[in-house]
């Protein structure tokens, strides 16, 4: 019994290829240097909405994110966590920032790390 790959070499009448060690060498550079980076993932995105829901260790975590070229344009954060005032600091110091995690936890820097922990969570 033939496998797969043998019946559409077949059908198509196809040859193996093998990429030689300095095309694969390349592949990876190009991967990291282009398609791996946040601007080719996010940054030529189109407008997306963003929401999830998540549990911490003691609280929960809704979020809605507006996102317009990864750049954060709208974001409502809900939680029944005590401090409110401290979450709508968060929505603002987030406001205006890249839908990325390394962003947003520079701009979570500070507050409190229950709070900082939720809504990184939630918001990937």
């Amino acid at each position: 019994m033939l496998e797969l790959g043998q019946k559409l070499a077949i059908k198509f009448n196809a040859t193996p290829y093998s990429f030689t060690e300095e095309a694969i060498h390349q592949i990876d550079e190009l991967k990291k240097e282009k398609y791996e980076t946040w601007k080719w993932n996010y940054g030529y995105s189109p407008v997306y909405e963003f929401r999830k829901r998540s549990k911490s260790k003691n609280y929960i975590f809704s979020i809605n994110l507006k996102v317009e070229k990864g750049i954060i344009k709208n974001i409502d954060i809900r939680s029944n966590y005590p401090d409110q005032n401290e979450i709508q600091k968060a929505q603002f110091a987030i406001k205006e920032t890249y839908h990325e995690k390394n962003h947003l936890k520079a701009k979570l820097d500070g507050f409190s790390p229950e709070l900082t922990e939720g809504i990184l969570e939630t918001a990937f």
